[in-house]
């Protein structure tokens, strides 16, 4: 009974690490957060050189990313780096 439990819990846990862990790494020294994936989209915020997110949907050489929940938008492929998945 207890088992059980435990191990399906520590599963849950690394299920959600690796689903929150960030997938790629901003390589350009500044970029520009858009709403949407154009350079005619408005700048939401900037991310700089080094800084973890996640990434999600891609769109003609554009990737959305994301740092929180609410800090979410597009900046041009050539500015992500991918990360591989961790090996557990």
């Amino acid at each position: 009974g207890g088992l059980v439990v435990l191990a399906v819990a520590l599963l849950l846990m690394k299920v959600y690490q690796v689903q929150s862990a960030p997938s790629g790494v901003i390589v350009e020294e500044q970029v520009g957060v858009r709403v949407g994936p154009s350079d005619s989209e408005t700048v939401q915020f900037a991310l700089h050189s080094g800084t973890f997110v996640r990434v999600g949907r891609q769109a003609s050489g554009w990737v959305e990313v994301s740092l929180t929940s609410e800090m979410r938008g597009w900046v041009p492929e050539s500015a992500v780096q991918k990360l591989s998945a961790p090996r557990w």
